[in-house]
């Protein structure tokens, strides 16, 4: 994938802060899986100041969470 003429070196997904319900009790130190519906805000690209990586930002937010 390329961005401008340069070729994209990683993808990235930034998840916003969901408070809600959800239909599981969780304890501490749980594992859990859950699944995520969530609609694209945003698409960024980033240079890595560090590295010189292009990376490709996804901004999701979160509209429902539940067990998967």
């Amino acid at each position: 994938m390329k961005f401008e003429g340069e070729e994209v070196d990683n993808t990235r997904v930034s998840l916003r802060t969901y408070t809600g319900p959800i239909d599981i009790p969780l304890a501490v130190d749980e594992v859990v899986e859950l699944h995520v519906v969530a609609k694209v805000i945003e698409v960024t690209h980033q240079v890595n100041q560090r590295t010189g990586e292009l990376n490709r930002v996804h901004v999701l937010r979160v509209k429902e969470v539940g067990s998967a």
